[in-house]
């Protein structure tokens, strides 16, 4: 692996995490589970577990999977800026997913 990948792999972990523990407080003040913040969490780690684990059925489609991951950064950052909180952990986190996204689209 590059040092890109690393990046991308940490990147993507670290805007899961945020996701997660948002759906985490979320849920404890609530009482019920944020289904959007969970999936989102859940689908980048997903995504990049079907980047860099060597799956069969993804044999040759990785390029697919790097656009998808990037098009879930994009749709986060387009759904944020209609119904997100403005505060300083969604401007990091929406850095982060910029951050991803050109990574993934780099040559």
């Amino acid at each position: 692996m590059r040092p890109r990948d690393y990046a991308i792999i940490g990147l993507t972990h670290a805007t899961a995490a945020i996701h997660l523990h948002i759906a985490w407080v979320l849920w404890q003040l609530k009482g019920a589970p944020d289904a959007l913040f969970t999936l989102n969490g859940l689908g980048y780690l997903a995504l990049a577990a079907a980047l860099y684990v060597d799956i069969p059925v993804l044999e040759g489609r990785k390029r697919l999977v790097r656009y998808g991951l990037a098009g879930l950064a994009a749709v986060t950052i387009i759904a944020w800026v209609f119904m997100g909180e403005r505060s300083s952990l969604g401007y990091a986190t929406k850095a982060v997913e910029l951050a991803l996204i050109a990574l993934l689209l780099a040559p």
